[in-house]
């Protein structure tokens, strides 16, 4: 088994309003590179793990922008790919005081939406440790769609650890029943579903982590991961059951991006052969860092960091 983390998906060029208000209100944004898969993956890589991100940029400023941000971060630029027709996908954020903010995207037909399975064949997976795949990739096309089924495929059938994360975005599907259907198909691959618990109720139909629990053990996955928020992590292999607490934030200014600070601290826990217990006390611990700072990426932690705040922040 390999050593590396892939990870595939869409950056976005990320602006944020600087002030409060609604975002047809504002007129001024800070400028920033997003995108879960991104997030995930400068979050690994902060943590001391080689990491391989595949992605497709259009010839504008956006891609200049995250070219900028793969470099600052040390993360190869050898599997970006371009297209010549294609824009760089982008995003607005509002800025809130409170709960989730508003986003909107531009990124139809965007470059990233283009990949195809003829575009990935080749990759070689023989030192690859981990596959890490979130539900928002496949919902950018129908052929974004068959490169998420053909990777988790080839992992499965290459022994690889894939980690799922079903990160809904409502808006980029076509109803919310194709929606769940496609993401449930999608789990059977998966050797770790990282659900938070509203997901979870909304693609099981069920309510308390233990019930969503089974239900994708039932497809066949190995360890599932509920998020609980504040309250920290439900998890469980089937056989052990762990319940972690949640890290209490000092100030909580930005909730976008505490889902991937999580599956970061999950992905490096695992590809350094600890528990699945003290996996789930890593994700916990990054994703309340992550709530703390503002931007998606930003606050992702260093080895060092993230041990000193572990050791010195409470629980709930």
């Amino acid at each position: 088994m390999g050593e590396k983390i892939l990870l595939i998906g869409e950056p976005m060029g990320l602006l944020t309003s600087t002030e409060y208000g609604t975002l047809d209100s504002i007129k001024n944004f800070d400028v920033s590179i997003a995108g879960a898969e991104l997030n995930v993956a400068i979050g690994v890589k902060r943590l001391g793990h080689e990491v391989l991100y595949y992605s497709k940029l259009g010839r504008d400023l956006f891609s200049s922008w995250v070219l900028s941000c793969l470099r600052k971060n040390e993360i190869s630029e050898g599997f970006i790919r371009y297209s010549s027709i294609h824009n760089t996908g982008f995003m607005f954020k509002s800025k809130v005081q409170d709960g989730d903010p508003s986003v909107y995207y531009y990124r139809k037909n965007s470059a990233a939406s283009t990949i195809s399975i003829e575009d990935v064949r080749n990759i070689d997976l023989s030192d690859i440790a981990i596959l890490h795949i979130t539900g928002i990739f496949p919902a950018l096309s129908n052929n974004c769609l068959e490169v998420t089924k053909y990777l988790m495929q080839k992992a499965v059938a290459n022994n690889i650890h894939v980690t799922y994360d079903p990160n809904i975005r409502m808006t980029l599907w076509e109803s919310k029943e194709v929606m769940i259907r496609t993401l449930n198909e999608l789990a059977k691959y998966a050797t770790t579903v990282l659900p938070g618990i509203s997901e979870g109720r909304l693609l099981t139909g069920f309510e308390t982590a233990e019930e969503i629990s089974a239900f994708y053990q039932e497809l066949g996955v190995k360890n599932i991961i509920v998020k609980l928020g504040e309250k920290g992590a439900f998890a469980t292999d089937g056989e052990q059951t762990y319940v972690t607490q949640g890290y209490f934030p000092n100030q909580i200014i930005d909730t976008v991006g505490a889902g991937d600070g999580f599956a970061a601290g999950i992905i490096s826990a695992f590809a350094e052969g600890l528990s699945l217990q003290e996996a789930t006390e890593r994700g916990a611990a990054i994703g309340c860092i992550q709530v703390m700072h503002v931007g998606d990426n930003e606050g992702l932690p260093t080895r060092e960091q993230l041990g000193i705040f572990m050791k010195t922040n409470k629980k709930f």
